[in-house]
């Protein structure tokens, strides 16, 4: 599959279920042993040192092979409710 057709899928899924898409998209703690995986794609303040963060499309684009061409979350910016997931899509 390839991010475009992950980010398709994964805007159906929003579409059927915002909430549920919402709260699996929140990042949680991770260790660095996990961080390190390299299968996964985590996050953290400073792009390198922790703490270390890993939500489901972290998950998603580690496992699918996703390093330079990932699927990224889309948030509304003008105004309203902060980081409103709006959408996903495959990065530019």
């Amino acid at each position: 599959m390839s991010p475009e057709e992950v980010a398709k899928v994964l805007n159906r899924l929003l579409k059927a279920d915002p909430v549920a898409m919402n709260s699996l998209l929140r990042g949680v703690p991770c260790n660095e042993v996990f961080a390190n995986d390299p299968d996964v794609v985590v996050s953290s303040k400073d792009g390198v040192n922790g703490p270390f963060d890993v939500s489901s499309l972290g998950l998603i684009n580690g496992l699918m092979g996703f390093r330079k061409d990932t699927v990224v979350a889309v948030f509304k910016t003008d105004g309203g409710t902060p980081w409103e997931l709006v959408g996903f899509k495959a990065k530019d």
